[in-house]
């Protein structure tokens, strides 16, 4: 997650904006990441961790 640095002077709500736009933009890399593992667990047969196979 790239860093929101606050600057002395500036707006709270700028700063929270950017906290979001952070945030959204690492959700969506970890729901693409999960996808990819989704889809290779699929073709390998594999159940996941923890579930013996």
């Amino acid at each position: 997650m790239r860093r929101i640095v606050p600057v002395s002077g500036g707006s709270a709500a700028h700063d929270q904006l950017g906290w979001e736009v952070s945030a959204s933009q690492q959700d969506a890399r970890t729901d693409a990441c999960a996808e990819i593992y989704d889809k290779r667990r699929a073709e390998y047969g594999g159940g996941g961790h923890g579930t013996g196979n």
